[in-house]
């Protein structure tokens, strides 16, 4: 199975647990922006979701310059970043939200 197959089935488990707890998720196909998954549901407040999966830690494929670029598509939307990273201990995937980012960028 390639990488690309490997994310999007990622991505597709994400949608489906957003799904389950009464989200409407909307997987942004072919990257047109930072955001893998597009999350919203009445009452709450709509997130932007990236998905990776790297044994080097959450962070170690989702640099400086990507988090910025999803933390300013979210504020620009009104909505939360959200890194969702499935760990190499195949625990299930962990969200990790904009302020447990490292060197979060001074606004």
């Amino acid at each position: 199975m390639t990488n690309y197959r490997k994310g999007a089935g990622r991505e597709l488990r994400v949608a489906d647990l957003y799904r389950a707890n009464g989200w409407v998720v909307y997987r942004s196909a072919g990257s047109h922006g930072p955001a893998d998954l597009v999350a919203m549901k009445s009452g709450r407040q709509n997130e932007l979701i990236q998905v990776k999966a790297t044994a080097a830690g959450p962070f170690a494929s989702f640099g400086p310059a990507e988090r910025d670029g999803l933390r300013d598509e979210a504020i620009q939307a009104g909505a939360r970043a959200v890194l969702c990273w499935y760990p190499p201990d195949r625990k299930g995937p962990r969200f990790l939200h904009v302020q447990d980012w490292p060197a979060a960028r001074a606004a």
